[in-house]
């Protein structure tokens, strides 16, 4: 195809470019990769001398086939590309290349502008749409933004790749830490010295460890299905029964009244008493099952009982001793009395009930014949918690008291007094019949020599 030069054009076929001389700013760095592609040679010729001209690296192209092949092999910045070729227009040559680099920036020329080419152009993802002829000078703008909107795709894919990876790095750190957790929970589930399971809302078993399984002498694939109410004594199935129906209803743990003593039954058939905490499961706000965690406190029990007897045998001899015993702590409260100390001092029963100290202080010291030594006597001792202390109390009716005190000593540390009366009236009254009766003998011995 043959080119004729005018003043103001360079003509081919009936495309024109308009000619621009190249200034010294234009060609002062390197732009970017352009790929042009013109059915036309003289136009492709043209472009790249230009082009070239102004610090672009250009590659030229006069099918769409070729230009194709440039692309998967090459790295351009910029397609520029005649609308109407034969075999490839245009529009379909920019889907293809943005297929093969979606970074790639598309700008169509053509010599037969519509406004349907246009924007079938712009759908196809066109950056910019040429309307030949026009002058050189006018593309270098074009390209140049078409190479920063490039910079910015390349930088948002960039970013988008890094933000990628960090979302795959921490997903990673993330199941890591997740399955680490899950690790240790099920070490400290499987290992636990206490009980730990779980049950469906149908009462069966769906998880247990392995002091479950061992405390109750079942294998975990027994025990697994198995009725929670199948293990537990009929008492406890009533209550546990009810304290389930509650919670459920009421959608709550139930913690105030937590924890609950129940009894399981082993597989041998043995009772067995446990303390047990329990809470609701939920999945997407919907109660799925409970989470139980259970001890054996047999030894616990035992040793109640055990302490109960030991209790209930010194209350049976605190009662049927003939002493009145009152028990206080460090601050002179009373604790404690039996009921032959309420006798012997005649306090009264609302007075004994109404549990004032200073009240039953005021009506003991009442009754005796030297009160304020009585009160002396007591505060030395709170004084003195060490001390230990005996002396003859009288009253103002004429009984006698032995008053006998001493510490009360918990774990090695003083806890209080324990105080005990003696009724020595009758003693301290032979006594006395004793002494005149010495006296009258000595007197008469006296008198006979």
């Amino acid at each position: 195809m043959s080119f004729s030069k005018s003043k103001d054009h360079l003509h081919s076929g009936s495309v024109t470019l308009m000619k621009h001389r190249i200034s010294r700013d234009e060609k002062t760095f390197h732009r970017g990769n352009v790929l042009i592609v013109d059915d036309d040679p003289a136009v492709v010729d043209t472009s790249q001398v230009y082009l070239s001209g102004i610090g672009f690296s250009v590659l030229g192209c006069t099918s769409g086939r070729d230009a194709i092949e440039q692309l998967k092999n090459g790295n351009f910045d910029i397609l520029l590309t005649d609308l109407v070729m034969p075999e490839i227009n245009g529009i379909e040559l920019l889907r293809t290349a943005l297929g093969i680099d979606n970074h790639l920036i598309g700008i169509i020329m053509t010599g037969q502008a519509t406004v349907q080419t246009a924007v079938d152009a712009m759908k196809a993802g066109a950056f910019d749409y040429l309307v030949k002829p026009f002058e050189f000078r006018m593309l270098a703008p074009i390209l140049d933004r078409a190479m920063q909107v490039r910079e910015l795709k390349k930088s948002e894919a960039r970013c988008r790749t890094r933000i990628e990876e960090l979302t795959e790095q921490v997903r990673k750190q993330a199941d890591a830490s997740l399955q680490k957790l899950k690790d240790t929970y099920l070490d400290l589930f499987e290992n636990a010295n206490d009980m730990i399971f779980t049950f469906d809302l149908r009462g069966n078993v769906t998880s247990a460890n392995k002091t479950t399984c061992t405390l109750l002498g079942f294998d975990r694939e027994e025990l697994l299905g198995k009725h929670i109410m199948d293990l537990l004594s009929p008492e406890s199935s009533v209550t546990a029964e009810e304290l389930l129906r509650k919670s459920l209803l009421l959608k709550s743990d139930l913690k105030e009244s937590q924890p609950w003593t129940l009894e399981i039954v082993t597989k041998a058939g043995k009772r067995v008493p446990i303390e047990v905490k329990a809470r609701l499961l939920w999945e997407d706000d919907q109660i799925v099952g409970v989470h139980g965690i259970a001890r054996d406190i047999t030894d616990r029990v035992r040793a109640e009982t055990e302490i109960k007897k030991s209790l209930s045998l010194l209350n049976s001899i605190f009662e049927s001793t003939s002493d009145g015993i009152l028990v206080v702590d460090r601050e002179g409260i009373w604790i404690k009395f039996n009921q032959k100390f309420a006798e012997m001092w005649r306090i009264p029963a609302p007075i004994l009930n109404s549990a004032d100290d200073n009240q039953a202080l005021a009506f003991v010291l009442d009754q005796l014949k030297d009160p304020e030594g009585f009160l002396s006597k007591v505060r030395e001792l709170y004084s003195h918690p060490e001390k230990v202390s005996f002396e003859i109390i009288e009253f103002k009716d004429g009984r006698y008291f032995e008053r006998y005190s001493q510490p009360m000593i918990i774990d090695s540390a003083i806890a209080g007094r324990v105080w005990s009366f003696r009724d020595v009236t009758r003693r301290k009254r032979a006594e006395e019949v004793l002494q005149k009766s010495v006296e009258q003998y000595r007197l008469s011995v006296e008198e006979s020599e």
